[in-house]
């Protein structure tokens, strides 16, 4: 399966209860990704510190940014396999504070099979 990605956002709504990914995540980047898929006809995954590799539609609760670690990367790498992708195109901006995610999709994907499409978002994003 071929899908679009892009890092969550550490903007929230804050509404109490669960509600779908990408109506939760407010960044700057977040409606252009949406918009992009959209108008690819491709299904949208974010990439989340805490829930890893999720539909947009996927519900979550508010929660604080929780750091990248090899529990993550083993999440995500059983939700890429369990979903059958076979190709991400990967929205992402150039900068430290996305780096560790970045690196985790390169390093997840790779060792999958996956081909990983990095597009960068611009910084204004």
């Amino acid at each position: 399966m071929f899908v679009l990605c892009t890092v969550s956002s550490g903007e929230k709504s804050l509404n109490a209860g669960k509600m779908p990914a990408r109506m939760r995540y407010h960044g700057t980047h977040i409606k252009r990704v949406v918009e992009t898929a959209k108008n690819a006809g491709k299904p949208l995954f974010f990439l989340s510190g805490l829930h890893g590799f999720i539909p947009a539609n996927f519900l979550i609760e508010n929660y604080e940014e929780i750091t990248i670690d090899a529990e993550l990367s083993k999440l995500v790498t059983s939700q890429l396999q369990e979903q059958g992708i076979t190709v991400v195109e990967f929205y992402i901006k150039p900068s430290d504070q996305w780096r560790p995610y970045f690196d985790l999709m390169v390093g997840v994907t790779k060792s999958l099979g996956i081909d990983l499409r990095i597009k960068d978002l611009p910084s204004s994003a």
